[in-house]
């Protein structure tokens, strides 16, 4: 995992474009009160092992599906985004595109 912190400015610019973003504004202030504006400092990315075009096939409901569906029901969101219908096509499509470059 490689770990990085992020300068004041590229904090800001950060917290900024998630706040500029209306649909998840709220979640963000909300986050930002209750865990103080030092918890987004360090942005952390992790190395991941993918087989093949499967590996992206998921049993179940994500949990983005699960909370999406309350959102939409509480009316902040218009609808939830789905693996089905919005994932696996772009999934789909980066595994088509990465074969035809090996």
């Amino acid at each position: 995992m490689i770990c990085l912190p992020l300068n004041d400015d590229a904090l800001a610019r950060k917290l900024a474009t998630a706040q500029a973003y209306d649909e998840i504004a709220a979640e963000v202030n909300s986050a930002i009160e209750a865990f103080g504006i030092e918890a987004f400092r360090i942005e952390c990315f992790s190395r991941i092992h993918v087989r093949g075009k499967n590996d992206c096939q998921m049993p179940g409901t994500p949990f983005y599906e699960q909370y999406g569906e309350k959102k939409v029901a509480s009316g902040l969101f218009q609808q939830v985004l789905r693996y089905r219908e919005h994932v696996y096509p772009l999934a789909e499509t980066l595994w088509t595109y990465i074969k035809r470059l090996s």
